[in-house]
């Protein structure tokens, strides 16, 4: 029996089983789901808080967070967000109710703090490991305290020259020996300053980082491979999931168009106009449509006209033309009959500030315009 549980405890872990790992979330094409009854979060919630000692022993442990935020356990009518039954038959029908959930991460990606201070760990590992064998002493600090010779500089340079030449360095890392010691010292004073290592053991943390990393060389590749091999898969996988997305728009992109096309062949259409051959200027002319600035600012559609009085808004007229594009429209602004200024306005666009919660649009940089009120113009005018 205790050999079972030997074999058992053995057993890959949930990570290899799975065959999920740090990428796996930004891969996913959609988020998990399942299926749960309300009297099953409730059992699940109590079991969770009269284990938590055990589940959580530590403070820092995320799940203490979590059960602190949800607070006491729910009854199955506070949860099932119903009133409290006053039959048997209804308090089993809330506690069967069956909800969906989707599983998300409450905990932002940990800050960059401790990301940027583990690569400079490793950055002064590779500096040391680059130039220790140009420098004299018994431990690392007196190293960096005695001078270089000439020699030694020489034989640094060389072996950069060497390093740049078959492509295992950058031309930017072509510093002096002095200038490569003196960035190793800046990193390990902020090393010191973050406790990673001191000076009072001539930095021993950083060596004894370096010796670990020559004993465990073997095992390091086999762990980068594999994790080339886990890149491998995110990279196809996130390739399939840009692909999906990019199908995606092209199909709301064509639905768009249909709609847009499908509210143009209407009598009203200048596409249904152009094929039964009429003259399109004189057809063009007769679905213009014409306001004043005066009648607009009743309708709610204009707000106001910088630099222009409210009296003299009968002297402004808006022309609104559609274009042979579905969804667009031209919009000319005159003032006394003489036209100020043209431009064209995309329904699309529109749509969109309506959905962004812009309420309120510039034309021609002057007039502040009601979004909402335009397209309801608009549909009323050309689609309706």
């Amino acid at each position: 029996m205790k050999e079972l549980f030997r074999r058992c405890c053995r057993g890959p872990t949930l990570e290899e089983y799975f065959a999920v790992d740090e990428y796996t979330e930004a891969t996913l094409l959609h988020h998990p789901h399942i299926y749960i009854t309300v009297q099953e979060i409730v059992d699940t919630h109590a079991l969770l808080i009269e284990y938590q000692d055990i589940l959580a022993p530590d403070p820092t442990d995320r799940l203490n967070e979590l059960l602190d935020d949800l607070g006491e356990v729910p009854t199955v009518s506070q949860l099932a967000s119903r009133d409290v039954p006053s039959q048997m038959g209804e308090a089993e029908e809330n506690a069967k109710l069956e909800v969906c959930l989707a599983l998300v991460n409450k905990f932002q990606a940990p800050t960059d703090d401790m990301t940027d201070l583990n690569k400079l760990f490793i950055k002064s590992k590779e500096l040391c490991v680059a130039i220790i064998p140009f420098l004299n002493g018994e431990h690392l600090l007196e190293a960096l305290c005695i001078g270089t010779t000439r020699a030694q500089q020489e034989q640094y340079r060389e072996k950069v020259q060497k390093r740049i030449y078959s492509g295992q360095a950058r031309p930017d890392e072509a510093m002096s020996l002095r200038e490569h010691i003196a960035k190793l010292r800046r990193n390990l004073q902020m090393l010191e300053d973050e406790g990673y290592v001191t000076r009072e053991d001539g930095y021993q943390a950083l060596i004894t980082s370096i010796a670990l990393d020559l004993c465990n060389k073997g095992k390091y590749r086999q762990a980068q491979r594999r994790a080339l091999a886990t890149l491998s898969r995110t990279k196809l996988s996130l390739m399939e999931k840009t692909k999906y997305y990019e199908e995606k728009c092209k199909s709301y992109d064509q639905y768009i168009k249909s709609c847009l096309a499908n509210l143009h062949a209407g009598k009203r259409s200048v596409h249904a106009c152009l094929r039964s051959g009429k003259d399109i200027k004189k057809i063009k002319s007769k679905l213009t449509i014409k306001y004043s600035a005066a009648k607009l600012l009743e309708r709610g559609v204009l707000l106001e006209i910088d630099g222009l009085a409210t009296s003299q808004f009968k002297n402004v007229q808006f022309e609104i033309t559609p274009t042979n594009h579905n969804g667009v429209f031209t919009v000319k602004g005159k003032f006394m009959g003489v036209e100020m200024e043209s431009i064209e306005i995309d329904i699309q666009d529109l749509l969109q500030k309506q959905y962004e919660g812009c309420s309120i649009m510039d034309m021609f940089g002057k007039a502040k315009i009601n979004v909402n009120l335009l397209i309801f113009l608009l549909n009323s005018k050309f689609y309706g």
